[in-house]
């Protein structure tokens, strides 16, 4: 009961600090004044602008000039108001919300030739549009691909928010073959992502020459986008958080306890299981076989274990010998490199296929 009569007095608290026992209804010409403003409205397009990170800007392909002559915008999340968002929105809107085509059409100079194709959808097969984006790209001088993840209320079911847990944190649906096909052409390619949490983008980040994270960009974010593509905004923001490769490398720790030191550092030396651990985590195709011979103890594992533990939420397969542990994916490798480590006199060799 004292929990019960805590939390209530700290409830009552706030609402005295906030003065709604004095002042209990609301002023509806106050309501008006403040919600949506001018001030408001400004603050949006700054807080889009300041959040967007450039990821990559290859042979200085950004920005882009305002009198190109014609540029293909392709991908789901292009002109879709309610991605930009998120999740946690209210379920009807009664702004306007400016999507990243919009943005882009009231930046360009009047000359310049615009084509907007969808592709394809953040979650499903349809493929209807798929070749008319890939013609898109081939006609213009620079090809935006916007895409990421939807929430439920885009009108149809979300790939993200509660209770749309993933298993894999890679582009869904057809949107990393849209992507492909884009770059295929030869059109020089702007990457940009639409998402309110980390997407592991491992082949678009070695092959698509300038990437942007945008997040959940607001109302206006599409004329914060256009800002940074068009030079009028030098971006600023920094990632606040780790971009894995692949879900097997989670969770990726920086911060712990000092208690738990120990566990993690090892007094500063990398133990044969965190090494087979971390060869396991930065390689999603390839073999890893090793043999462990320290009895040192990982998070409270022996290092057999540790390594089954990891290799389990990697996705990999494996058989366990006597005294060695051997993994194998279930795909091919095109070529494989041997990597050696040694502490004193421990050693192992570990054999990781690179893709």
């Amino acid at each position: 009961m004292e929990l019960v009569d805590r939390a209530l007095r700290r409830v009552l608290e706030q609402k005295i600090r906030l003065g709604l026992f004095e002042q209990p209804y609301v002023d509806p010409e106050r309501a008006v004044r403040i919600v949506h403003s001018k001030e408001h409205q400004d603050l949006a397009l700054q807080t889009a602008r300041e959040g967007i990170v450039l990821l990559k800007n290859d042979h200085r392909l950004l920005p882009l000039k305002k009198t190109i002559k014609s540029i293909a915008i392709i991908g789901p999340d292009a002109n879709d108001s309610r991605n930009q968002l998120g999740d946690y929105s209210p379920g009807k809107v009664l702004q306007h919300v400016v999507t990243i085509l919009e943005g882009i059409k009231g930046k360009v100079s009047p000359t310049t030739r615009l084509v907007y194709v969808k592709g394809c959808n953040v979650l499903g097969d349809d493929r209807s549009t798929f070749s008319k984006a890939v013609e898109a790209a081939k006609g213009a001088d620079v090809a935006v691909v916007v895409v990421g993840e939807s929430t439920s209320y885009s009108g149809s079911r979300g790939s993200d928010g509660e209770g749309q847990d993933v298993a894999s944190l890679d582009l869904s649906g057809l949107q990393e073959d849209l992507v492909k096909a884009v770059v295929a052409t030869g059109t020089p390619t702007v990457l940009v992502l639409i998402n309110g949490r980390p997407l592991s983008i491992r082949w678009e980040a070695e092959h698509v020459p300038a990437i942007m994270g945008a997040w959940n960009p607001g109302e206006r974010g599409g004329e914060a986008l256009a800002d940074v593509l068009f030079g009028d905004y030098n971006p600023s923001g920094r990632l606040a958080i780790t971009i894995p490769r692949s879900v097997g490398q989670l969770p990726a720790y920086y911060n712990y306890k000092p208690s738990k030191a120990y566990w993690v550092k090892r007094d500063g030396r990398t133990t044969e299981a965190t090494s087979i651990c971390r060869a396991l985590r930065s390689s999603l195709l390839g073999t890893v076989s090793a043999t462990p011979t320290s009895s040192t103890r990982i998070c409270g594992l022996t290092p057999r274990r540790s390594i089954q533990r990891v290799a389990r939420t990697s996705g990999w397969m494996w058989r366990m010998p006597e005294n060695s542990l051997a993994l194998r994916p279930s795909s091919s490798t095109s070529m494989s490199v041997s990597l050696r480590y040694r502490r004193r006199s421990s050693s192992f060799a570990a054999s990781r296929g690179l893709p």
